[in-house]
């Protein structure tokens, strides 16, 4: 399975969305707000083993920027 597949999935059970694809925006077209986020950085910080510093968050907008993000930083799920 893909990392996009897989960060898609999670996206979708976690936060019980029906649609989901790359180019969203977390808080734009998803509706997160920072408690959202904060439960994408412990799921980012899970996978990588890897503390996500402000600087790391602040640059993941869309769900492509996790993915590109996870796949940088060699996530291997």
């Amino acid at each position: 399975m893909s990392i996009e597949k897989n960060v898609i999935d999670y996206l979708k059970e976690t936060f019980r969305l029906e649609q989901v694809n790359l180019d969203m925006n977390f808080r734009d077209d998803l509706g997160f707000d920072s408690l959202d986020l904060v439960e994408l950085v412990a799921y980012l910080e899970d996978v990588l083993h890897h503390h996500v510093t402000d600087e790391e968050l602040s640059q993941l907008t869309t769900v492509r920027d996790v993915v590109h993000f996870l796949q940088a930083k060699g996530a291997d799920i």
